[in-house]
Parts: structure tokens; sequence; C-alpha cells
């Protein structure tokens, strides 16, 4: 049996407002998040590779984005990119994103946007 890894690759820090790893859209940044960020690692162990991707044999990755409301649970995840597509990998990291919480934001703040990339390997 092969040898399966999802690993996380960390992109920016855990704060919402910190400086580093931002995505582009128009003129605002989206902060890009590592799963380790927003995910328990009890949560990160339930990921699992896609069927698909095993019976190809193929590696890939998704990338998820998210809103964080300001008590800080995580809703309208969305798959923004999952190369190779039709692999599974968006899916199934938008599954264990369900679980995903975030710490507490100012009220003030209100909602925040931001990205989670998964990375899947076949080792």
């Amino acid at each position: 049996m092969k040898n399966l890894r999802v690993l996380a690759i960390f992109f920016a820090s855990a704060s919402l407002g910190a400086s580093g790893g931002y995505a582009q859209t128009n003129s605002e940044a989206i902060p890009l998040l590592a799963p380790r960020d927003v995910l328990s690692e009890f949560d990160l162990r339930r990921l699992e590779y896609p069927p698909r991707a095993l019976e190809l044999a193929i590696s890939g990755n998704a990338i998820v984005q998210c809103t964080a409301l300001p008590a800080g649970q995580v809703s309208g995840c969305i798959i923004v990119k999952e190369p190779p597509e039709g692999a599974g990998f968006g899916p199934a990291s938008l599954r264990v994103m369900r679980n995903a919480r975030l710490p507490e934001v100012e009220p003030a703040t209100g909602e925040r946007t931001f990205r989670v990339v998964f990375q899947f390997t076949l080792g």
C-alpha cells in the first residue's frame, strides 16, 4: 500500500490581521492561512485522500475560501482552485472545513474572508 500524506502548507500567520501571505482579488488582500490555523489536530487527521486521486495515483491541492464570523465560526466555504480538477481534492478540503474555527475577532471588525491551502501528496 502506498504511503499517503496530506500536507498543510503554511502561507501566513494565524492572525487574520497579520501581514504576509495574501492573495489579491480586485484591490482587496485575502489572507492565506494554513489548515493548522483553523483546524484541530483531530480534524487534520480526519482529512482523507480523495478516492478518485488514489485511483489515478496523483497528487494535487485545493484552495478553499471561507468567511470568518466575529465569534470565530467559519461559514460559506467554496473551492477557489483544485488542481488537477475533478480529482476530489476540493471536496475533501471542504468536508474537513466544516469543523474549522478561528480565534474570535473584534465585533467591530465584522466578517472577514480568508483562504486555506491544502496539499495532497502520494509518497
